[in-house]
């Protein structure tokens, strides 16, 4: 079969602007946290404990959280942060997306030492 006969279109993709080396966390907005917290013990996460009515939870890595529940109105992805290798990939990314707090909000931060263990809301501290 020829190219002129399939039907696909061919979707040519862009250079990322830098390559995720990990994700670090997620954060959920939720309305029944306590469901959401029972399907990730049954996940197999572990519950880390609640703070400013926060539930975090964590693997089995020495990360002090993976997932972040937040109390909410609605059900959402809230927030995802990802590590990147190098510094100055997280510099190109924040010139390429004009990052700022006031784009981001609530204490947005971009970590440039790879900690990513404090709150999803505050900078880690060494920044």
């Amino acid at each position: 079969m020829s190219d002129a006969t399939q039907s696909y279109v061919r979707i040519e993709r862009p250079e990322p602007i830098v390559r995720a080396d990990s994700v670090a966390h997620v954060v959920f907005e939720r309305r029944d946290v306590d469901s959401m917290s029972r399907f990730l013990v049954d996940f197999g996460l572990i519950a880390g404990g609640t703070r400013d009515n926060v539930r975090y939870f964590r693997g089995c890595d020495d990360r002090s959280y993976c997932v972040a529940i937040v109390p909410s109105n609605v059900d959402r992805l809230a927030s995802i942060a990802f590590e990147a290798r190098d510094a100055s990939d997280l510099d190109r990314l924040a010139q390429a997306t004009h990052w700022s707090e006031e784009v981001f909000g609530r204490g947005a931060t971009i970590c440039r030492t790879r900690c990513a263990r404090s709150s999803p809301f505050a900078s880690c501290g060494r920044c």
